[in-house]
């Protein structure tokens, strides 16, 4: 697995939107498209989704944090993605005669 950032898309014009609700935490596992923070502004709120599949490794942001465009959200061990190669498993060694 690759360590990513996953970043705050871009959101228009906003900037110092809030982050009113954090939806994983470390060591969680998520999916290609779960939601992952819920922003606000004063116009709507919006749920950011997780544009890969993986774990997570490090959450950079809290609740009542002030995001713009680009702001670190989390760190997650990304899955082979397609058309990666996956790692491949060790055969165990054959059993040897005894001498």
């Amino acid at each position: 697995m690759a360590a990513a950032r996953v970043e705050v898309p871009d959101i228009g014009d906003a900037t110092a939107v809030d982050v009113v609700e954090v939806l994983v935490r470390v060591g969680a596992r998520v999916e290609k498209n779960q939601g992952l923070i819920v922003l606000e502004t004063e116009k709507a709120s919006m749920e950011v989704p997780s544009p890969l599949a993986g774990v997570v490794r490090e959450v950079a942001l809290k609740v009542g944090d002030k995001v713009e465009k680009g702001s670190l959200i989390l760190v997650i061990d990304a899955d082979a993605t397609i058309g990666e190669a996956a790692p491949q498993a060790i055969a165990p060694a054959a059993p040897t005669a005894p001498a």
